[in-house]
């Protein structure tokens, strides 16, 4: 999980042109929660490896830095989330209302 994604940003610009770009390959699954009234991130996200030892490369990189991407002065924070693995982050979002909507900018990315 990463914390204080500037608000602003969308799941597009974080994991296109900003984790995935640094990391390439690296991750299977993201997501990034939007506020449907206001269109911006929730700033945070969820993020699964392909392999474990990929989160340490990722965790020096992100933690405690500011995202080049954005003008605002968060800091990232990089933290484990209480669901671990490609699947369980499948099985758990699958019955979610998100995968519900229409517009797939809003669902998370799932790279297989």
């Amino acid at each position: 999980m990463i914390k204080n994604i500037p608000n602003a940003l969308t799941q597009k610009e974080t994991f296109y042109k900003i984790f995935n770009k640094s990391h390439p390959n690296e991750m299977n699954f993201y997501y990034l929660p939007i506020d449907f009234q206001t269109k911006q991130n929730f700033g945070y996200a969820f993020l699964n490896f392909r392999s474990p030892i990929s989160i340490v490369g990722f965790y020096k990189f992100y933690n405690m830095k500011k995202l080049d991407a954005s003008n605002s002065n968060k800091i990232c924070h990089i933290s484990y989330a209480r669901i671990q693995g490609l699947d369980n982050c499948i099985d758990h979002f699958e019955n979610s209302s998100i995968m519900k909507q229409t517009d797939q900018k809003l669902k998370p990315i799932i790279i297989k």
